[in-house]
């Protein structure tokens, strides 16, 4: 019987406890020497609290990239890293078509998570007449590893949605909210973020 209560608490657990996954990314791949600074705050919905984060990019070549993730908040700490791969771009008619790859460890009320995750990810950019409009969809893919006492294995789902913003006044700054819905052991939230451009000199942002 303890057992069988142990499984449940840590189901649980594993299923609101790490409440920081998002994707917070377009398919655009940055050029050779410039990067994304992207900070994050993200509202949980079930259980409630916030986490801060920040997400870098960085451009490999002209279809992929890398990109890391840090945050704490309602999860106590969190570090991911992933590689972008976009073999389709956005050209066109044609929007843009690839994934995020990679790993995240995150600590929380004593619980450690290992993850693997496979973002799918599709983006479209549109022009205004105030800037632009990129948004994207992704049903992200999670393997988890979860140690505390016993070991314990699960996968997740979501879907996620989200949209950059692009002001013509401003220069080397957007905005990204982002919605992402539990389907299955992962957390429901709204996640607002702005797009930073910066370079060996630093941040390219003026209004």
């Amino acid at each position: 019987m303890k057992k069988v209560l142990l499984s449940a608490a840590l189901l649980l657990l594993s299923s609101n406890a790490f409440g920081y996954y998002s994707v917070m990314n377009t398919g655009d791949i940055l050029p050779e020497g410039k990067y994304t600074l992207t900070p994050e705050a993200q509202f949980l919905t079930d259980p409630s609290g916030i986490n801060v984060g920040t997400h870098v990019e960085m451009g490999l070549d002209e279809g992929s990239g890398l990109r890391g993730d840090v945050g704490v908040g309602k999860t106590d700490f969190y570090l991911g890293g992933f590689y972008k791969y976009i073999p389709f771009p956005d050209i066109e008619g044609q929007p843009a078509v690839g994934f995020n790859a990679g790993g995240i460890y995150a600590a929380d009320a004593g619980m450690s998570e290992f993850t693997i995750r496979f973002e799918p990810l599709v983006s479209k950019k549109f022009a205004t007449s105030f800037g632009f409009l990129t948004p994207y969809g992704s049903i992200p893919i999670s393997l988890q590893h979860f140690t505390k006492g016993s070991d314990k294995n699960d996968v997740a789902f979501q879907v996620v949605g989200g949209m950059e913003i692009g002001i013509n006044q401003w220069h080397g700054l957007r905005l990204m909210p982002e919605v992402g819905i539990n389907l299955d052991n992962a957390p429901s939230y709204v996640s607002l973020g702005a797009v930073l451009d910066f370079d060996e000199n630093g941040f390219n942002v003026s209004f």
